[in-house]
């Protein structure tokens, strides 16, 4: 098999990779934009052999290229779940993707499909969208690759076991990894803004017009609640930080202090949360932030220190209206709206259920952020390979900053020849425990060193936690 990228990079917004296999070849996602849904042909792709696309999930960034690839590259086969079809018919951002709808053959989750004698694939949830799908490959009834699309890892599908399969490599189509940054840096920049700290509101940022807007969506959201609070936001303050609490004059990872505090009540009596964020999503945070009763909090606009943050749907508003209790079983981790698909977290989860060989890290955008995530997964993981292909030359002194992350600078890699080596040296990830997920080994990561823990029951995990909070 081999697998080239066909988003033109370094333009965003454009997910679409070839797969190449003896008799068969597979499109992973036609992304593209409203502006310019066409994608880079490469001579490779063969109208000899059967050519079908595979969706992930309906976002115009994996559908846009959809129109032009048919027209191109007829005839295709089109495949989706059952939800993302529907999606795309009533939503899709062209009167051309829309009447592609009719075309696309829909398949259930965790069916495996047969392609040919040797190739099937089946498409497990990803939770991003309405019938987002993970793809694993199979060879002859095996699984050697999953395409992870964009995805997260709520709960509910590990103990599910609604998982893809283990396999020999996992390829993460969304880099914008949670950085881990020094708590020091935090204190730094948040020592500078003391002033504002203890105070709902918030001020204005250097894009003219953006604070007050974002000001005037939270009130319109306070009032639609009906809340008996008198809270007002007058602007909005940017600081570049990752979100943290602040506990008196000490500040912690937000993480680190929801899995200490009791309830929501100790929460909102101690939390004072700072997000990054972009407008949109920055709304959707203090919103969440307003629910919970935070006595403050801040947002940051357009700065690279990706971190967590929180997304509020109306699961979470009806939530709110029975009580704090089903918030906090409800909340898994908090992930940006637009540009971080992809929280490091869910990287670690999901490489913990599919156990592979290796992990490749690849995305038509900045290729600096995809070394970044490649690198900390690394660190976290220092037993797994980790692969980044890049289009761009790596220069040695790049290198140096990616210690231990094989680089590729080529678009086309054969993975087995990869995959024999790593064979050959043994690279593998042993299946530990199955007591408490059914699936691999269970991490428990701290946000203050790059350290993983693994442990095997609710009762080892309580005391990992309560030795953490002694350091």
């Amino acid at each position: 098999m081999k697998i080239q990228t066909l988003g033109t990079y370094p333009l965003a917004q454009k997910t679409s990779y070839l797969l190449t296999f003896d008799k068969v070849q597979i499109i992973l996602d036609a992304g593209g934009t409203e502006q310019n849904g066409t994608l880079r042909l490469p001579q490779q792709i063969l109208q000899s052999l059967p050519l079908y696309i595979i969706i992930t999930h309906c976002h115009t960034d994996h559908t846009a290229s959809l129109p032009f690839l048919v027209e191109k590259l007829a005839p295709i086969t089109i495949f989706s779940s059952i939800l993302t079809k529907q999606m795309i018919a009533e939503r899709g951002t062209s009167k051309q993707l829309k009447a592609l709808s009719d075309q696309i053959q829909t398949i259930p989750f965790n069916i495996e499909y047969q392609l040919d004698e040797i190739i099937s694939f089946l498409l497990t949830p990803a939770a991003h969208a309405p019938g987002a799908a993970c793809v694993t490959i199979y060879q002859k009834n095996i699984p050697t690759f999953t395409f992870t699309g964009d995805f997260e890892v709520p709960r509910r599908l590990v103990l599910k076991k609604d998982m893809p399969p283990h396999t020999k490599s996992l390829m993460f189509d969304s880099t914008f990894c949670a950085f881990l940054r020094c708590p020091s840096v935090f204190r730094s920049i948040l020592a500078t803004s003391t002033a504002f700290s203890n105070l709902p509101s918030l001020h204005p940022q250097s894009a003219e017009g953006v604070s007050q807007e974002t000001s005037a969506r939270l009130n319109l959201f306070i009032r639609k609640l009906n809340s008996q609070r008198t809270i007002q936001v007058d602007s909005v303050h940017a600081l570049p930080v990752n979100m943290i609490v602040r506990k008196g004059n000490e500040y912690t990872n937000f993480g680190d202090i929801l899995s200490g505090v009791d309830s929501m009540q100790s929460f909102r009596q101690q939390a004072v949360v700072s997000v990054p964020t972009s407008i949109h999503s920055g709304s959707t945070a203090a919103q969440f932030a307003i629910l919970c009763g935070v006595p403050s909090f801040m947002m940051i606009y357009d700065f690279c220190f990706y971190g967590d943050c929180f997304r509020l749907g109306s699961g979470l508003i009806k939530a709110y209206q029975i009580g704090s209790k089903i918030i906090q079983s409800q909340m898994r981790h908090f992930q940006m709206w637009c540009d971080q698909h992809l929280d490091y977290r869910d990287i670690l989860c999901l490489i913990d259920c599919c156990m592979p060989k290796v992990v490749y890290f690849q995305h038509a955008l900045r290729i600096n952020e995809v070394n970044d995530s490649a690198w900390l997964v690394g660190q976290l993981l220092p037993f797994l390979t980790v692969l980044v292909f890049n289009k761009e030359e790596f220069s040695q002194n790049k290198a140096l900053n990616y210690k231990n992350i094989i680089h590729r600078e080529k678009f086309s890699v054969s993975l087995f020849v990869i995959l024999d080596m790593f064979e050959s040296y043994g690279i593998i990830m042993d299946k530990i425990n199955e007591n408490l997920f059914q699936c691999g080994k269970i991490f428990l990561y701290t946000q203050d060193k790059f350290s993983i823990l693994s442990y095997t029951s609710d009762m080892e995990i309580q005391k990992i936690v309560s030795s953490l909070k002694q350091l």
